[in-house]
């Protein structure tokens, strides 16, 4: 559970790289049909318009998703359990958890009451780099005040979501990109999966050989951590220090 440009996509194809977890790896990775079941097609949208437009495709999609989708207009708890049993038969993996992405604004107690034994996973990443980040991805000088207009309620959303009553934990963004294998074995760990170092290495190489092109906006992994601090002019650093403090702090980042 994320803000975009926090790694997620990353994270992802680490966690769908082991043998216990399955994911539809189709880039950007927002394959949500679990949490179309739980929250309906009005509160995940753009994901029911691309389950409309078939927009994701793997053998025996009809089956698993398009024709029930069509008929209900909906999948049930049910059918989504299916369609990732029958993703990790694809992938000859004996799959123990199925990985989605999401977003703040979900509501934890649904999601709660759908599988008590959920798993939440919450990337962090310093918000005046995710500004930066974003920034450069959609390839737009927004403005600092601009983009906290739109961030600022999800930021507190997120801080709320933190303190969760379901089984959770905090990755940073920084630690994922400079050290993958010690955070992907402490994740495994809290998963209750092997986390040998074959298993986490051949996880890393794998999801190392598919990162690459307009996803990333920086050079090297280290040049996208704490760019905020080259990058920023001195009213935008003060500006994230002042109307941003609670978050910041919040979410442990420095003021300065």
């Amino acid at each position: 559970m994320a803000l975009q440009r926090t790694g997620t996509t990353y994270l992802m194809r680490l966690l769908a790289s082991t043998p216990r977890i399955v994911a539809h790896e189709s880039y950007p990775l927002e394959f949500r049909p679990y949490q179309l079941s739980l929250f309906g097609v009005n509160s995940v949208f753009p994901d029911a318009e691309h389950v409309r437009s078939k927009h994701y495709r793997f053998p025996d999609d009809e089956m698993f998703l398009y024709s029930p989708f069509a008929a209900q207009g909906y999948l049930t708890k049910s059918q989504a359990f299916a369609l990732y049993q029958h993703l990790a038969q694809l992938a000859a993996k004996d799959a123990r958890y199925f990985a989605e992405k999401s977003g703040p604004r979900r509501d934890m107690g649904i999601i709660a009451a759908g599988d008590p034994d959920t798993r939440i996973i919450f990337p962090l990443r310093d918000p005046r780099d995710v500004f930066l980040s974003q920034r450069a991805f959609n390839r737009r000088n927004d403005s600092v005040s601009d983009w906290m207009n739109g961030h600022e309620p999800l930021y507190r959303q997120l801080i709320e979501r933190l303190d969760t009553p379901l089984k959770s934990i905090n990755v940073r963004f920084e630690a994922l990109v400079e050290r993958p294998q010690p955070v992907l074995a402490e994740l495994l760990a809290w998963l209750d999966l092997p986390n040998d170092e074959a298993t986490v290495q051949a996880a890393v190489d794998r999801a190392k050989s598919m990162e690459g092109g307009r996803h990333l906006t920086a050079a090297s992994p280290g040049q996208s951590v704490g760019r905020w601090r080259a990058e920023l002019s001195a009213a935008e650093r003060e500006a994230f220090a002042t109307r941003f403090r609670y978050i910041l702090e919040g979410l442990s980042y420095p003021l300065a």
